[in-house]
């Protein structure tokens, strides 16, 4: 109904609102004048417009609702960046205007590898200081939290909470021809891991039988494959701990059981990397989410609004999930394969790899509230791995034994 750019434009003027202490009814009437950003002048009028919110707004009578109609129209007839200062001065206007002015500057940069923060901020002052933006406009830009992705990056490479046996039991889990007795010795370094393990054995146990109580029963019961899949999770979860963060790990497992199974239908790919694959694939949104200070609530304002998160992440963080997730896998040592694939995960270049691919076919098949890969992604992801579209319906993620280690909400 609305495009990309108009949604990005009203979510940063709702933003700027905020940020400008508007009141709640002038945050919203920014959103959703913003949203008219990319209709020509001639067609802003009542039969036009009013059509597209109908389902949008609560449901009030008719004269109301023509009212608030022609109150949107006039906002938006007044938000033309071209102006400057030179329109009206009315705050709603003036902060369409600057939001729709800084998201045409940074949507260049979303094909891109590069932050342009301070580009953009230095290229705004001086906007500002010709006059084509009000001091009003500039605060509220600049009261953006932003958590630099390089600061995100060597936090994730100082995580405490990732300790060394649990990234060994990822790399030795990931191995075909690890034995039982390797698995077993390895899962009791670690009493996270181990219990881990028994409790998801038990969750897939027969209730007739014995519950299981060591290591080696656990393994035994699930088999050698199954454990693999199991250390592998189980040494990533504590990285997942908080409940604002189980929607995440849900979705990480998901994507891994996918991946597997996307996997076992080509030669291309070794199953048990292609589940790791998909179960770190979104270690970059783990540590947005993360960040300190108020750059993840406001990341998910922009979610609430509906913005691609690809736009809200370089605009917060300077670069998308999936270029830091890449950094920080290759800061965790994980092979250049692996880390390559998933800083390419969105939006398949020339180039892509066949991970990429598959994470992007994974992602495709799991309801998330990330970008939808496009057609052309998912046709291209498809020929890289030589798999007919049929396959995507072919093929199941059922976690089994997995489940065990997902998180209360």
């Amino acid at each position: 109904m609305f495009s990309h750019h108009a949604v990005r434009v009203s979510a940063l003027a709702a933003e700027f609102a905020l940020r400008a202490a508007l009141h709640p009814r002038d945050q919203q009437l920014a959103a959703n004048a913003a949203l008219l950003i990319d209709i020509p002048k001639q067609r802003l009028n009542l039969r036009a417009v009013g059509p597209l919110f109908v389902n949008r707004l609560p449901k009030v009578d008719s004269h109301v609702f023509v009212r608030y109609m022609l109150e949107l129209i006039r906002t938006a007839e007044a938000s033309d960046a071209s102006l400057g200062l030179r329109g009206p001065r009315d705050p709603i206007p003036d902060l369409i205007a600057a939001a729709e002015t800084l998201v045409s500057a940074y949507e260049p940069y979303l094909e891109r590898e590069e932050d342009p923060g301070d580009a953009v901020r230095a290229w705004f002052r001086r906007r500002k200081e010709e006059g084509l933006h009000s001091r009003r406009a500039y605060d509220a830009f600049l009261k953006l939290p932003t958590a630099k992705h390089a600061t995100l990056v060597e936090s994730a490479s100082r995580v405490s909470v990732y300790p060394a046996i649990a990234m060994k039991a990822m790399a030795k889990a990931a191995t075909e021809d690890t034995t039982l007795t390797e698995l077993a010795a390895l899962a009791a370094q670690d009493q996270t891991i181990a219990g881990n393990l028994i409790k998801a054995a038990n969750s897939a146990l027969n209730p007739a039988l014995a519950r299981v109580a060591t290591i080696r029963h656990a393994i035994a019961y699930v088999g050698l494959e199954q454990t693999r899949r199991i250390l592998t999770a189980a040494a990533l979860r504590p990285l997942f701990a908080s409940r604002t963060l189980a929607q995440l790990w849900h979705h990480s497992l998901t994507v891994a059981k996918w991946c597997e199974s996307l996997a076992r239908s080509t030669a291309a790919i070794n199953p048990e990397e292609a589940f790791l694959c998909g179960l770190v694939h979104d270690v970059g949104r783990l540590a947005m989410q993360s960040a300190p200070g108020d750059a993840p609530v406001t990341l998910q304002r922009f979610k609430e609004h509906g913005c691609d998160m690809h736009f809200a992440e370089l605009l917060l963080f300077g670069c998308t999930h999936a270029q830091l997730g890449g950094e920080i896998l290759a800061i965790w040592q994980f092979p250049e394969h692996l880390t390559y694939g998933v800083a390419g995960h969105h939006g398949l270049r020339r180039n892509a790899s066949r991970f990429s691919a598959m994470l992007c076919l994974a992602e495709s098949a799991c309801l998330n509230d990330e970008n939808t890969p496009s057609s052309a992604d998912q046709s291209r992801a498809l020929e890289i791995l030589g798999l007919p579209e049929e396959s995507i319906l072919s093929n199941r993620a059922d976690l089994g034994a997995l489940a065990a280690l997902t998180i209360a909400a």
